[in-house]
């Protein structure tokens, strides 16, 4: 299946298109390994899979396919850094701080973008400080796509989530509520993402085109919220992958348009 992080690599500068291809691959199936696996006991158990192929990678010994593409040096660095974030974040199995969560996100998804933005070239610190933002709005619109996972598997998730802000609440309140909290901090996320690039002299186009394409999946799942929150808990709403590829090419047809990108 075609996903945003997948198109935001394709899209990326040609020479940088196989080690994120790599690298995303990888950190989307840690965020599938943390989203839809049942028991704290098998999360643990798939993380220390990824984290011995990893290691067995620096050293040239990896098994799996996916961990024998990732190139070494930096990009396994990479990697290791996700999986650190993910190992502690698939030991949780009771109510904890939700912003403990959105911690572990920016560990797993935007840190690791914040250092792939490096491997495109150019932009500095700053377009880094932009692609780690991306990865962290990306990490918590996701988890807003997959809360019916979390509301099946995981619903002290949920409710960690829902008394961010209106404190406990009855089982029926939890999940429109964790539904708002992932919503805003998504929203606030991409927000913080745009005054970043305002700073940036250079943007990588794999960090543009999956703000964009982040953003407009929150948009779909706002809609979707708003008509009826119950079908988000029954089903994972999707973009199209050909409406996918078309807003990439746009994002990065409005970033030629704009002065110093």
């Amino acid at each position: 299946m075609t996903t945003p992080l997948a198109m935001s690599a394709r899209f990326s500068r040609r020479a940088a298109r196989k080690p994120l291809g790599a690298l995303y691959a990888l950190l989307d199936e840690i965020q599938t390994v943390l989203v839809a696996t049942p028991t704290a006991e098998i999360r643990r158990a798939k993380i220390g899979f990824w984290e011995a192929e990893i290691a067995a990678a620096r050293t040239g010994g990896a098994r799996h396919p996916l961990a024998r593409a990732l190139p070494a040096g930096a990009v396994l660095a990479i990697a290791g850094g996700a999986l650190e974030a993910a190992r502690t974040e698939a030991a949780l199995a009771g109510r904890f701080p939700g912003g403990l969560f959105r911690t572990l996100l920016a560990g797993e998804l935007g840190r690791p973008l914040g250092l792939a933005a490096a491997l495109e070239g150019g932009g500095g610190p700053e377009a880094a400080a932009y692609a780690e933002q991306v990865g962290i709005a990306y990490a918590l619109t996701v988890r807003l796509q997959t809360l019916g996972f979390a509301y099946r598997h995981r619903p002290w998730e949920v409710a960690s989530l829902a008394a961010e802000t209106s404190g406990p609440t009855a089982d029926a309140d939890e999940a429109p509520a964790a539904m708002e909290v992932l919503r805003a901090w998504a929203a606030s996320a991409y927000e913080a993402a745009r005054v970043q690039a305002s700073a940036a002299p250079r943007l990588p186009r794999s960090a543009r085109v999956l703000a964009a394409l982040g953003e407009r999946l929150l948009a779909e799942l706002t809609l979707e919220i708003g008509a009826d929150p119950r079908r988000l808990l029954a089903s994972r709403i999707l973009l199209p992958g050909p409406r996918m590829r078309w807003i990439a090419l746009r994002a990065l047809w409005g970033g030629r348009r704009r002065p110093g990108r």
